[in-house]
């Protein structure tokens, strides 16, 4: 059986977490420092700061840029609503662009039209690892004078013609969260080139206070627990079962998240700085990271090949992009028949990994493709540990599935 998302653990973690803590170095120390100087050359620009999520990245970056209350920032309608909430939050208007059906990023064609006096930001968010087209956004950005972020919280690796996602806007922003294909127990980082904001955004972040070590050990718990439970034996004999019964009853698997294990140990993040043992942890896995968007990017090729899929290409290395496969999507009229047909043969699916934000914000008018990737787009399990064994496996069952329901359509 095969959890939809696997948890990231590199070799010797549970080592680094012990001695840690034994030497009381798990909130203040060195780490911090050097992690953010490794991630500035990693991704390819002059300053980095860690944050305590994504989120917080986004929430720091619109401050720092002092704009007038009431704001307008162009955002894709098929997104994260974590970004919505944030803009929302800050006091600025969003403003919804429908996205394109090969990559679901930002319609280029519908920016312009989008554009008033008042839009000052478009966020250029590269969704599910894909890199958008973030030179004809520059481009658009030049022309009105607009500020441009790049959205990376899933995305960390991508290239867009040779050099990384996150180092073209004026800022970016990239989240470590459990579940992400980079984990450092929550936590973010903001990259910039930019030295006059990069010194209000380091200044905004000296007086943020630190994680207490309580909320850190509760991060790592959940992380742990997590990785526990999407171990194939585990996952197999226990929460299968489970999934079974809730999809049954009608129940969603992310509800009884948000309702349990969310509302109970997580509740609301806190705005921290990153602490001493994360930044271990990422100075760790940069080492790695590009290894297993390699091994991503090799699976969803896999399957590709075998179903003869209409991603076909979507995943595969091209001259201009090379995505990282945060997820392998596919989608169907019928998404929640495909679900279930793959879910009685072992393979769990995420149902949501982007929300249509006019809905949640809202907003009467319908932005088509965004409304149609919401209602058909699918996140397969696509981790480094399967083997190819496992890869054939989920494509074949994925193969038939999409047969059954075209089958079903047709009659």
């Amino acid at each position: 059986m095969f959890p939809r998302r696997s948890i990231t653990i590199y070799k010797g973690q549970f080592i680094d977490i012990f001695l840690s803590l034994l030497t009381g170095k798990w909130i203040e120390g060195n780490f911090v420092d050097e992690f953010e100087k490794k991630f500035a050359r990693y991704i390819g620009v002059k300053f980095a700061n860690s944050v305590s999520s994504g989120r917080v990245g986004l929430k720091i970056i619109l401050e720092a840029l002092s704009l007038d209350n009431g704001s307008e920032i162009v955002i894709p309608a098929f997104t994260d609503e974590s970004v919505l909430q944030t803009i929302v939050e800050c006091g600025f208007m969003p403003v919804f662009v429908d996205v394109n059906p090969i990559d679901y990023n930002i319609n280029i064609q519908k920016i312009e039209e989008s554009i008033t006096v008042r839009t000052k930001v478009i966020i250029a968010t590269h969704l599910f690892g894909r890199p958008c087209d973030i030179e004809s956004i520059l481009s658009i950005s030049k022309k009105y004078d607009l500020i441009v972020l790049e959205d990376c919280a899933h995305s960390i690796g991508a290239l867009y013609k040779s050099r990384k996602v996150g180092s073209f806007g004026r800022a970016s922003y990239f989240s470590f969260a459990t579940v992400k294909h980079f984990n450092t127990f929550g936590g973010g980082m903001i990259a910039t080139n930019d030295p006059l904001l990069a010194d209000k955004i380091k200044k905004r972040i000296k007086y943020l206070p630190s994680i207490t070590r309580i909320d850190l050990i509760k991060n790592i718990c959940i992380s742990y627990f997590l990785y526990f439970v999407t171990r194939p034996l585990f996952f197999s004999l226990f929460v299968f079962p489970c999934l079974i019964i809730l999809k049954v009853i009608g129940i969603n698997l992310s509800t009884v998240y948000s309702m349990t294990i969310k509302k109970m140990f997580i509740g609301k993040k806190s705005i921290t700085k990153l602490s001493n043992l994360q930044a271990l942890f990422g100075l760790k896995q940069i080492g790695i990271v590009d290894i297993n968007n390699r091994k991503r990017i090799e699976n969803s090729a896999l399957i590709d090949d075998f179903c003869d899929s209409d991603n076909r290409g979507y995943y595969k290395l091209q001259v201009n992009v090379s995505p990282v496969a945060y997820s392998y999507v596919v989608r169907s009229k019928d998404k929640k028949r495909l679900m279930w047909r793959l879910l009685i043969n072992g393979i769990d699916t995420n149902e949501n990994l982007a929300r249509y934000c006019p809905f949640l914000y809202g907003e009467k008018r319908v932005y088509p493709e965004a409304l149609k990737a919401f209602n058909e787009v699918l996140g397969m399990p696509n981790y480094p540990s399967l083997s190819r064994n496992n890869l054939i496996y989920i494509a074949k069952k994925l193969k038939i599935a999409v047969v059954l329901s075209a089958y079903k359509d047709a009659r």
